[in-house]
């Protein structure tokens, strides 16, 4: 059976990303509201108290990154954000 031959540089070291996640309060806590169906940005916001609007982007568009999440834009105006 031959292996495949994978590009390492497009790989990360799973320790860094769960350090990368768990090192911040907020990824957790954001991984939770989204697994409950709190999945719009504005939600998440709200039931979240102190955490800033740029630090939830921050950590979503992470965990998107990191291809824990995905986003999912509806066409419509305005527009319409669901994090899965």
């Amino acid at each position: 059976m031959r292996k495949k031959n994978l590009n390492k540089q497009n790989l990360i070291p799973v320790y860094k990303m769960v350090e990368s996640i768990v090192g911040c309060k907020w990824s957790l806590r954001i991984m939770d509201m989204i697994r409950r169906d709190v999945n719009r940005p504005g939600e998440i916001h709200r039931v979240t108290p102190g955490l800033s609007h740029k630090v939830l982007n921050e950590r979503l568009n992470k965990l998107m990154r990191y291809k824990i999440i995905e986003k999912t834009v509806y066409p419509v105006s305005p527009p319409h954000v669901e994090y899965r």
